[in-house]
Protein backbone atom coordinates (compact mmCIF):
# COMPACT_ATOMS: atom_id res chain seq x y z
CA UNK A 1 0.00 0.00 0.00
CA UNK A 2 2.59 2.28 1.04
CA UNK A 3 4.40 1.43 -2.71
CA UNK A 4 1.28 2.23 -4.72
CA UNK A 5 0.98 5.91 -2.37
CA UNK A 6 4.91 6.95 -3.11
CA UNK A 7 4.26 5.81 -6.91
CA UNK A 8 0.89 8.41 -6.87
CA UNK A 9 2.85 11.04 -5.15
CA UNK A 10 5.54 10.41 -7.86
CA UNK A 11 3.79 10.88 -10.41
CA UNK A 12 1.79 13.71 -9.18
CA UNK A 13 5.02 15.48 -8.67
CA UNK A 14 6.43 14.96 -12.05
CA UNK A 15 2.82 16.32 -13.47
CA UNK A 16 3.31 19.40 -11.56
CA UNK A 17 6.67 19.86 -12.41
CA UNK A 18 5.78 19.42 -15.85
CA UNK A 19 2.66 22.10 -15.60
CA UNK A 20 5.26 24.14 -13.98
CA UNK A 21 7.91 24.06 -16.68
CA UNK A 22 5.22 24.21 -19.23
CA UNK A 23 3.78 27.11 -17.64
CA UNK A 24 7.10 28.83 -17.42
CA UNK A 25 8.10 28.26 -21.07
CA UNK A 26 4.85 29.71 -21.81
CA UNK A 27 6.07 32.91 -19.97
CA UNK A 28 9.35 32.90 -21.52
CA UNK A 29 7.30 33.23 -25.35
CA UNK A 30 5.37 36.05 -23.55
CA UNK A 31 8.94 37.95 -22.67
CA UNK A 32 10.57 37.13 -25.49
CA UNK A 33 7.64 39.37 -27.63
CA UNK A 34 7.98 42.30 -24.78
CA UNK A 35 12.01 41.95 -24.81
CA UNK A 36 11.36 43.08 -28.63
CA UNK A 37 9.11 45.97 -27.69
CA UNK A 38 11.41 47.29 -24.77
CA UNK A 39 14.25 47.33 -26.77
CA UNK A 40 12.81 48.54 -29.97
CA UNK A 41 9.75 51.18 -28.55
CA UNK A 42 10.06 53.28 -31.54
CA UNK A 43 9.77 50.50 -34.56
CA UNK A 44 7.72 47.61 -35.85
CA UNK A 45 9.92 44.72 -35.18
CA UNK A 46 9.10 41.27 -37.04
CA UNK A 47 8.89 38.43 -34.57
CA UNK A 48 10.44 34.98 -34.93
CA UNK A 49 7.87 32.24 -36.70
CA UNK A 50 5.76 29.91 -34.37
CA UNK A 51 8.30 27.13 -35.69
CA UNK A 52 11.25 29.30 -34.17
CA UNK A 53 9.39 30.14 -30.96
CA UNK A 54 8.85 26.36 -30.36
CA UNK A 55 11.86 25.33 -30.95
CA UNK A 56 13.74 27.84 -29.08
CA UNK A 57 11.05 26.85 -25.68
CA UNK A 58 11.03 23.29 -26.52
CA UNK A 59 6.82 23.68 -26.85
CA UNK A 60 4.20 22.41 -29.18
CA UNK A 61 3.71 24.90 -32.10
CA UNK A 62 0.27 24.97 -31.01
CA UNK A 63 0.80 26.35 -27.54
CA UNK A 64 3.14 29.26 -29.00
CA UNK A 65 0.23 30.07 -31.60
CA UNK A 66 -1.80 30.85 -28.82
CA UNK A 67 0.45 32.54 -27.11
CA UNK A 68 1.14 34.87 -29.66
CA UNK A 69 -2.46 35.01 -30.54
CA UNK A 70 -3.19 36.63 -26.84
CA UNK A 71 -0.77 38.77 -27.11
CA UNK A 72 -2.15 39.93 -30.38
CA UNK A 73 -5.78 40.31 -28.51
CA UNK A 74 -3.61 42.28 -25.81
CA UNK A 75 -2.51 44.72 -28.52
CA UNK A 76 0.79 43.92 -28.38
CA UNK A 77 1.24 42.06 -31.84
CA UNK A 78 0.13 43.10 -35.54
CA UNK A 79 -0.86 40.33 -37.73
CA UNK A 80 0.44 41.57 -41.22
CA UNK A 81 -1.12 39.34 -44.42
CA UNK A 82 1.16 37.70 -46.49
CA UNK A 83 4.41 39.36 -44.57
CA UNK A 84 4.18 37.97 -40.86
CA UNK A 85 3.25 39.22 -37.31
CA UNK A 86 4.70 42.61 -35.77
CA UNK A 87 5.35 44.58 -32.90
CA UNK A 88 3.29 47.13 -31.97
CA UNK A 89 5.46 50.37 -30.52
CA UNK A 90 2.45 51.83 -29.38
CA UNK A 91 2.05 50.01 -26.84
CA UNK A 92 5.47 50.46 -25.13
CA UNK A 93 5.69 54.08 -26.01
CA UNK A 94 6.85 55.11 -22.69
CA UNK A 95 10.06 53.44 -23.11
CA UNK A 96 11.31 55.76 -25.53
CA UNK A 97 11.36 58.09 -23.32
CA UNK A 98 13.67 55.84 -20.99
CA UNK A 99 17.56 56.65 -19.85
CA UNK A 100 18.20 53.23 -18.58
CA UNK A 101 17.10 50.70 -20.23
CA UNK A 102 19.18 47.61 -18.66
CA UNK A 103 17.13 44.49 -17.00
CA UNK A 104 19.01 42.65 -14.35
CA UNK A 105 17.88 39.24 -13.43
CA UNK A 106 17.67 38.40 -10.04
CA UNK A 107 17.31 34.74 -8.24
CA UNK A 108 17.44 33.80 -4.90
CA UNK A 109 18.58 30.70 -3.79
CA UNK A 110 17.09 27.44 -5.91
CA UNK A 111 14.64 31.04 -7.30
CA UNK A 112 11.51 28.45 -6.03
CA UNK A 113 11.33 29.23 -2.39
CA UNK A 114 7.92 28.58 -1.00
CA UNK A 115 8.96 32.14 0.91
CA UNK A 116 11.98 33.78 1.46
CA UNK A 117 13.40 35.25 5.01
CA UNK A 118 14.33 38.65 6.63
CA UNK A 119 17.72 38.36 4.95
CA UNK A 120 16.89 37.35 1.29
CA UNK A 121 14.17 39.52 1.26
CA UNK A 122 16.09 42.40 2.71
CA UNK A 123 19.16 41.66 0.27
CA UNK A 124 16.33 41.08 -3.08
CA UNK A 125 14.87 44.61 -2.07
CA UNK A 126 17.97 46.71 -1.81
CA UNK A 127 19.07 44.98 -4.96
CA UNK A 128 15.82 45.87 -6.94
CA UNK A 129 15.95 49.31 -5.53
CA UNK A 130 19.47 50.40 -6.24
CA UNK A 131 19.18 48.75 -9.74
CA UNK A 132 16.22 51.20 -10.56
CA UNK A 133 18.77 53.72 -9.43
CA UNK A 134 21.55 53.27 -11.33
CA UNK A 135 21.47 50.60 -14.04
CA UNK A 136 17.44 50.25 -15.33
CA UNK A 137 15.09 47.43 -13.84
CA UNK A 138 15.11 44.60 -12.25
CA UNK A 139 12.90 41.19 -12.83
CA UNK A 140 12.85 38.38 -10.78
CA UNK A 141 13.51 34.96 -12.24
CA UNK A 142 12.15 31.50 -11.56
CA UNK A 143 14.26 28.54 -13.01
CA UNK A 144 12.55 24.97 -13.49
CA UNK A 145 14.84 23.13 -14.07
CA UNK A 146 16.49 22.60 -10.98
CA UNK A 147 19.76 20.27 -10.79
CA UNK A 148 20.09 20.79 -14.46
CA UNK A 149 22.61 23.39 -15.81
CA UNK A 150 22.43 23.42 -19.24
CA UNK A 151 18.54 23.94 -18.67
CA UNK A 152 18.79 26.52 -16.02
CA UNK A 153 21.52 28.05 -18.39
CA UNK A 154 19.28 28.17 -21.27
CA UNK A 155 16.24 29.64 -19.10
CA UNK A 156 18.52 32.63 -18.25
CA UNK A 157 19.85 33.20 -21.31
CA UNK A 158 16.62 33.20 -23.04
CA UNK A 159 15.06 35.41 -20.45
CA UNK A 160 15.71 38.97 -21.96
CA UNK A 161 18.39 39.93 -19.07
CA UNK A 162 21.14 42.19 -19.60
CA UNK A 163 23.38 41.19 -16.26
CA UNK A 164 22.36 39.23 -13.38
CA UNK A 165 22.39 38.69 -9.86
CA UNK A 166 22.83 35.43 -7.58
CA UNK A 167 22.01 35.69 -4.19
CA UNK A 168 22.79 32.82 -1.62
CA UNK A 169 23.85 30.31 -4.62
CA UNK A 170 22.13 26.95 -4.57
CA UNK A 171 25.14 24.59 -5.12
CA UNK A 172 22.48 21.82 -6.18
CA UNK A 173 21.69 24.19 -8.89
CA UNK A 174 25.01 24.38 -9.75
CA UNK A 175 25.18 27.96 -9.45
CA UNK A 176 28.83 28.69 -9.79
CA UNK A 177 29.23 26.65 -13.04
CA UNK A 178 26.30 28.78 -14.29
CA UNK A 179 27.40 31.97 -13.51
CA UNK A 180 30.97 30.79 -14.66
CA UNK A 181 29.83 30.39 -18.54
CA UNK A 182 27.35 33.36 -18.43
CA UNK A 183 30.77 35.42 -17.28
CA UNK A 184 32.90 33.74 -20.34
CA UNK A 185 30.26 34.91 -22.60
CA UNK A 186 30.67 38.34 -21.52
CA UNK A 187 27.38 38.47 -19.61
CA UNK A 188 27.77 40.54 -16.32
CA UNK A 189 27.24 38.30 -13.31
CA UNK A 190 27.35 38.33 -9.57
CA UNK A 191 27.56 35.93 -7.06
CA UNK A 192 26.37 37.26 -3.47
CA UNK A 193 26.75 35.21 -0.65
CA UNK A 194 28.32 32.06 -1.99
CA UNK A 195 31.66 30.38 -2.96
CA UNK A 196 33.85 31.82 -4.52
CA UNK A 197 34.65 31.05 -8.81
CA UNK A 198 35.86 32.39 -11.20
CA UNK A 199 33.62 35.42 -11.61
CA UNK A 200 32.98 38.61 -9.61
CA UNK A 201 31.05 38.02 -6.12
CA UNK A 202 30.19 40.02 -2.99
CA UNK A 203 29.74 38.31 0.35
CA UNK A 204 29.50 38.76 3.73
CA UNK A 205 32.68 38.23 6.49
CA UNK A 206 31.36 35.79 8.00
CA UNK A 207 34.42 34.55 9.24
CA UNK A 208 35.57 38.02 10.86
CA UNK A 209 31.80 37.65 12.05
CA UNK A 210 32.63 34.26 13.74
CA UNK A 211 35.75 35.95 15.07
CA UNK A 212 34.04 38.74 16.58
CA UNK A 213 31.78 36.33 18.36
CA UNK A 214 34.51 34.83 20.14
CA UNK A 215 36.28 37.35 21.31
CA UNK A 216 32.73 38.47 22.88
CA UNK A 217 32.29 35.46 24.67
CA UNK A 218 36.07 34.78 25.74
CA UNK A 219 35.32 38.43 27.16
CA UNK A 220 33.12 36.95 29.41
CA UNK A 221 34.28 33.77 30.23
CA UNK A 222 31.94 32.01 28.32
CA UNK A 223 33.50 28.56 26.93
CA UNK A 224 30.51 25.88 26.75
CA UNK A 225 28.80 26.91 23.50
CA UNK A 226 25.32 25.92 21.58
CA UNK A 227 26.21 26.95 18.02
CA UNK A 228 22.74 26.08 16.74
CA UNK A 229 23.30 24.98 12.72
CA UNK A 230 26.36 24.74 12.60
CA UNK A 231 26.58 21.64 11.06
CA UNK A 232 24.19 22.33 8.85
CA UNK A 233 24.03 25.86 7.27
CA UNK A 234 27.73 26.36 4.91
CA UNK A 235 27.60 29.98 6.08
CA UNK A 236 26.90 29.33 9.75
CA UNK A 237 29.48 26.60 9.36
CA UNK A 238 32.02 29.23 8.35
CA UNK A 239 31.23 31.56 11.42
CA UNK A 240 31.72 28.49 14.05
CA UNK A 241 35.26 27.34 12.70
CA UNK A 242 36.49 30.83 12.63
CA UNK A 243 35.57 31.08 16.23
CA UNK A 244 36.98 27.62 16.72
CA UNK A 245 40.29 28.88 15.16
CA UNK A 246 40.27 32.55 17.79
CA UNK A 247 39.38 30.46 20.90
CA UNK A 248 42.71 27.58 20.16
CA UNK A 249 44.64 31.32 19.36
CA UNK A 250 43.22 32.23 22.67
CA UNK A 251 44.59 29.17 23.97
CA UNK A 252 41.28 28.05 24.98
CA UNK A 253 38.86 25.32 23.93
CA UNK A 254 35.50 25.88 22.87
CA UNK A 255 32.89 23.27 24.48
CA UNK A 256 30.55 22.83 21.94
CA UNK A 257 29.01 19.48 20.96
CA UNK A 258 25.14 19.95 20.87
CA UNK A 259 25.62 20.73 17.16
CA UNK A 260 25.39 17.94 15.26
CA UNK A 261 21.43 16.88 16.82
CA UNK A 262 18.56 17.17 14.08
CA UNK A 263 16.13 20.14 14.56
CA UNK A 264 13.60 18.07 16.55
CA UNK A 265 16.30 16.42 18.31
CA UNK A 266 18.44 20.22 18.75
CA UNK A 267 15.28 21.58 21.01
CA UNK A 268 14.75 18.56 23.18
CA UNK A 269 18.29 17.93 23.95
CA UNK A 270 19.00 21.51 24.98
CA UNK A 271 16.00 21.69 27.14
CA UNK A 272 17.11 18.26 28.69
CA UNK A 273 20.14 19.51 29.81
CA UNK A 274 19.51 22.75 30.73
CA UNK A 275 16.31 20.95 33.31
CA UNK A 276 19.09 18.95 34.73
CA UNK A 277 21.43 21.57 35.50
CA UNK A 278 23.84 21.61 32.59
CA UNK A 279 23.13 24.84 31.56
CA UNK A 280 25.68 26.13 28.14
CA UNK A 281 27.41 29.86 28.67
CA UNK A 282 25.89 31.02 25.29
CA UNK A 283 23.57 29.96 22.65
CA UNK A 284 24.22 31.35 19.40
CA UNK A 285 20.66 31.37 17.43
CA UNK A 286 20.06 30.72 13.68
CA UNK A 287 17.09 32.42 11.60
CA UNK A 288 13.86 32.14 13.29
CA UNK A 289 14.77 29.63 16.64
CA UNK A 290 15.58 32.60 18.83
CA UNK A 291 11.61 32.57 20.01
CA UNK A 292 11.91 28.61 20.83
CA UNK A 293 15.22 28.74 22.33
CA UNK A 294 14.31 31.35 24.83
CA UNK A 295 11.35 29.61 25.45
CA UNK A 296 13.03 26.89 26.89
CA UNK A 297 15.83 28.88 29.18
CA UNK A 298 12.80 30.40 30.91
CA UNK A 299 10.87 27.38 31.38
CA UNK A 300 14.23 25.91 32.93
CA UNK A 301 14.46 29.20 35.40
CA UNK A 302 17.52 30.10 33.36
CA UNK A 303 19.24 33.67 33.39
CA UNK A 304 19.62 35.26 30.01
CA UNK A 305 22.05 37.90 30.81
CA UNK A 306 24.11 36.01 33.70
CA UNK A 307 23.99 32.48 33.02
CA UNK A 308 23.31 32.33 29.47
CA UNK A 309 24.35 34.92 26.87
CA UNK A 310 22.08 34.45 23.62
CA UNK A 311 23.30 35.67 20.36
CA UNK A 312 20.89 35.97 17.47
CA UNK A 313 19.91 37.88 14.14
CA UNK A 314 18.17 40.95 13.78
CA UNK A 315 15.15 39.57 12.00
CA UNK A 316 13.90 37.67 15.50
CA UNK A 317 13.99 40.43 17.26
CA UNK A 318 10.23 42.13 16.77
CA UNK A 319 8.64 39.35 19.02
CA UNK A 320 11.53 38.93 21.54
CA UNK A 321 11.03 41.86 23.64
CA UNK A 322 13.41 42.18 26.52
CA UNK A 323 16.14 40.84 23.99
CA UNK A 324 19.75 41.43 25.82
CA UNK A 325 22.11 39.28 23.98
CA UNK A 326 24.19 40.21 20.94
CA UNK A 327 22.65 40.81 17.48
CA UNK A 328 24.00 40.15 14.05
CA UNK A 329 22.28 41.28 11.03
CA UNK A 330 23.59 41.42 7.10
CA UNK A 331 24.26 44.48 6.02
CA UNK A 332 21.94 44.26 3.02
CA UNK A 333 22.46 47.72 2.21
CA UNK A 334 25.56 48.37 1.79
CA UNK A 335 25.82 44.56 -0.04
CA UNK A 336 23.41 45.67 -2.61
CA UNK A 337 24.84 49.35 -3.16
CA UNK A 338 28.76 47.68 -3.78
CA UNK A 339 26.98 45.03 -6.14
CA UNK A 340 25.33 47.45 -8.02
CA UNK A 341 28.21 49.45 -8.78
CA UNK A 342 30.20 46.65 -9.53
CA UNK A 343 27.63 45.97 -12.20
CA UNK A 344 27.78 49.45 -12.72
CA UNK A 345 31.49 49.09 -13.61
CA UNK A 346 31.57 45.91 -15.90
CA UNK A 347 28.70 47.81 -18.36
CA UNK A 348 31.09 50.48 -18.51
CA UNK A 349 33.74 47.90 -19.63
CA UNK A 350 35.71 48.20 -16.46
CA UNK A 351 37.65 45.46 -15.05
CA UNK A 352 34.89 44.58 -11.74
CA UNK A 353 36.71 43.52 -8.41
CA UNK A 354 36.61 39.83 -8.59
CA UNK A 355 35.43 39.30 -5.17
CA UNK A 356 34.56 41.82 -2.34
CA UNK A 357 33.97 40.81 1.54
CA UNK A 358 31.90 43.19 3.72
CA UNK A 359 31.99 43.30 7.61
CA UNK A 360 28.41 41.65 9.26
CA UNK A 361 26.69 44.33 11.78
CA UNK A 362 27.15 42.98 15.07
CA UNK A 363 25.29 45.13 17.89
CA UNK A 364 26.71 44.13 21.50
CA UNK A 365 24.70 44.56 24.15
CA UNK A 366 21.68 45.71 22.52
CA UNK A 367 18.78 46.17 24.78
CA UNK A 368 21.75 48.08 26.76
CA UNK A 369 22.29 50.18 23.82
CA UNK A 370 18.68 50.83 23.10
CA UNK A 371 18.22 52.14 26.38
CA UNK A 372 20.94 54.16 26.92
CA UNK A 373 19.69 55.82 22.95
CA UNK A 374 16.32 56.35 24.00
CA UNK A 375 17.97 57.78 27.65
CA UNK A 376 20.02 60.84 25.59
CA UNK A 377 17.93 63.80 25.24
CA UNK A 378 18.22 66.39 22.60
CA UNK A 379 20.01 69.79 23.25
CA UNK A 380 16.96 71.06 21.70
CA UNK A 381 13.32 70.15 20.45
CA UNK A 382 13.63 69.61 16.96
CA UNK A 383 16.33 66.92 17.76
CA UNK A 384 19.42 68.91 16.62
Amino acid sequence: MYEKLHEINVILENAESASMKKGQAKLQVRFEILNLLFRNPQESVKIPSARELADKFDLARCTVALELKKLVEEGYLIGKRGSGTYTNPKQMEDCKYLSRKRIVGLIVGDSRRFYLGYSAWAMQSYFGLNICLTIGFPRILTLTSPGNPELSLKEIESAGVDALVWMYPDEQLKSNRILERLHRKGMPVLSVCGKAGDFPGISIDFEGAGRKIAEFLLEENRTRIVWDYAERDYLTGIQFRAAQTYFREQGKTMDCHWNNADLPGFFAGLEQRCAAGDVPDAVICHGEHLTAIRGILRKCGIDERKQCRLIAEFSDLPENSGFFGHVLKEPAEEIARTGTAMLHAAFRGETPLHEVRIPMQITRNYQERRKTADLEIPENQDGT
